[in-house]
């Protein structure tokens, strides 16, 4: 299944707003559905969101 564009702006800004307020990572869930069923290039596109942020100094 392949995330249109106008679905992954959505999870790109939570992302992006949940490292603003503190979060130290992010997690895909995969083991369970209906994250096991989440395509590749969905997560690659959501782990750059994350990757911008180095975490706690």
């Amino acid at each position: 299944m392949t995330t249109r564009s106008y679905e992954l702006a959505p999870m790109q800004r939570t992302i992006e707003t949940a490292f603003d307020e503190g979060a130290l990572g992010l997690s895909s869930g995969l083991e369970h559905f209906p994250g096991n069923a989440t395509a590749t290039d969905e997560l690659v596109e959501l782990c750059k969101v994350a990757a911008k942020h180095t975490g706690p100094a």
